[in-house]
């Protein structure tokens, strides 16, 4: 799984292992105790994860988002801290609090702001889902309702299913940040 996503041309930054060590537990103080293939992405990239090529997939289930084919973008992983830019898992989680009321957490920054998440309900736990971020999130206690695709049954998954995309525009979205 680690050997994937540095195939995939991926830009991070290491930090020392007792500074991930703590990230970490701060973390999961937050969110619980996280899947034990998600912790180990984390503990082993520690900073957000860039890549210098497009990278897309394709989700069990099409996102609203996802181009002709099927397939949508991820632009980079949230990490215990940021080196580069963009924000990191905490930062993410904080933003989008009130939209997933911790039943889910960002983990990536998908094309035009759109997230990736992780779920940590008990039902789902683990699974990787895409966030129309134009949606509100609605779920009961048994499903999802609105504005959640799912991606992957699990992080270990969702990793193989990403692939150097060599087409120009993986997705409906267009990324980018506007600076006023």
């Amino acid at each position: 799984m680690l050997n994937k996503i540095k195939f995939l041309g991926a830009r991070f930054s290491s930090i020392e292992i007792n500074k991930k060590n703590k990230l970490l537990g701060d973390l999961e103080k937050i969110t619980g105790t996280l899947p034990n293939d998600y912790r180990e992405f984390l503990f082993h990239f520690g900073s957000n994860v860039q890549f210098d090529a497009m990278v897309s997939f394709k989700s069990i289930v099409p996102s609203p988002w996802a181009d002709k084919k099927g397939f949508d973008a991820i632009e980079y992983f949230y990490g215990l801290i940021n080196t580069n830019t963009g924000y990191t898992v905490f930062e993410a989680i904080n933003t989008y609090r009130d939209d997933f009321k911790m039943k889910f957490i960002p983990i990536g920054f998908s094309s035009g702001g759109n997230q990736i998440c992780l779920c940590l309900d008990e039902k789902q736990k683990g699974s990787i889902w895409f966030w129309d971020h134009e949606t509100d999130p609605t779920f009961d206690t048994e499903k999802i309702i609105v504005g959640l695709t799912l991606i992957a049954y699990d992080f270990k998954s969702f990793i193989g299913k990403l692939a150097i995309n060599e087409d120009s525009s993986p997705s409906k979205a267009i990324g980018g940040y506007l600076d006023f």
